[in-house]
């Protein structure tokens, strides 16, 4: 949260300088008649140029701010009904636009949704003279990687100072990435009943979880169930949605039966990998030697994990 309120402090900054200068340099020109008439117009040119591009800077970062905390309210929705939504990618956009999650005001999203961000963007700019009108045409959600959430927003923006002189008129998309490190894995939220939040954190052993016998690497990546990303596992945009399904950007991490025994939550036989734990699957399931008796892996990640020679 800080971190959000940060930028959102640096982009009022930022937008009340622009506004400062752009203010001094028409007022200059309103006073100065005796100013070639020409050089005023390139100069209202050059300065409704810049300011468009400030604006595509600005858009990118309230884009940004939306986006994180629209991540933000969807778990926060998640937490309190204790379920999952119904559609990830829809809900992400709804967040962003609207600032709701299934038609549920978030506090979140309270005089921050992206729209909001475009209002008070033109509302500054039209008060000191340049007219500028930015339309939203469609916001969409998706992952290009398994570490981020992308969102896209295409706009059309129509920019003119006060004396119709210079006037821009473009069609662009923002985009930006946000980061699922950080967040809470939406499985743990629900399948705990909200009693263990597991944070997702990526993993430094990767490749490197055995040694031999030696299997302490393995053991802190399973007692702080650290993440890898996997093809066999469900992305983070599926995990909000219980799709324990495959892809491309999928992570999953080992369930630590210990922390959900300390809460009181009753622990299953099943393997620990968190997609295939918190489903309904079969699979063929082994113990490790050197891990906890209550640790199992299933077939398909024995070698994924190095610990073929070491399953019985």
């Amino acid at each position: 949260m800080a971190m959000m309120n940060r930028k959102a402090v640096f982009y009022t900054v930022v937008g009340v300088i622009m506004v400062f200068t752009l203010l001094l340099l028409f007022i200059v020109y309103e006073k100065e008649p005796s100013i070639d008439k020409t050089s005023v117009i390139l100069t209202r040119v050059k300065t409704t140029n810049n300011f468009l591009e400030n604006i595509n800077r600005d858009l990118e970062r309230a884009l940004q701010i939306s986006s994180m905390r629209a991540s933000l309210s969807l778990l926060e929705h998640i937490t309190t009904t204790g379920d999952f939504v119904d559609d990830s990618k829809a809900r992400y956009e709804e967040a962003i636009v609207d600032g709701t999650v299934n038609g549920n005001q978030m506090i979140l999203m309270e005089n921050t949704t992206f729209v909001d961000w475009i209002n008070k963007i033109e509302s500054e700019a039209n008060r000191i003279g340049v007219m500028t009108n930015i339309t939203l045409i469609v916001v969409s959600v998706y992952q290009e990687d398994p570490w981020h959430v992308k969102s896209t927003a295409n706009i059309t923006m129509r920019v003119r100072d006060s004396k119709d002189t210079a006037e821009w008129t473009q069609t662009k998309q923002m985009q930006t990435k946000i980061p699922i490190v950080g967040l809470e894995d939406p499985l743990y939220l629900v399948n705990t009943y909200g009693r263990v939040a597991n944070i997702i954190n990526v993993t430094p052993y990767e490749g490197d979880y055995v040694q031999g016998s030696n299997v302490a690497n393995l053991t802190i990546h399973l007692n702080s169930s650290l993440y890898t990303n996997s093809t066999l596992a469900p992305s983070f945009l599926m995990r909000l949605e219980n799709d324990l399904g495959s892809s491309p950007f999928g992570i999953e991490s080992m369930v630590n039966l210990n922390k959900l025994e300390e809460q009181g939550i009753t622990t299953k036989n099943r393997s620990n990998i968190d997609y295939i734990y918190f489903g309904f699957g079969s699979t063929t399931n082994y113990k490790v030697t050197g891990l906890p008796t209550w640790f199992h892996i299933d077939d398909g990640h024995v070698n994924r994990y190095q610990v073929q020679n070491l399953t019985y």
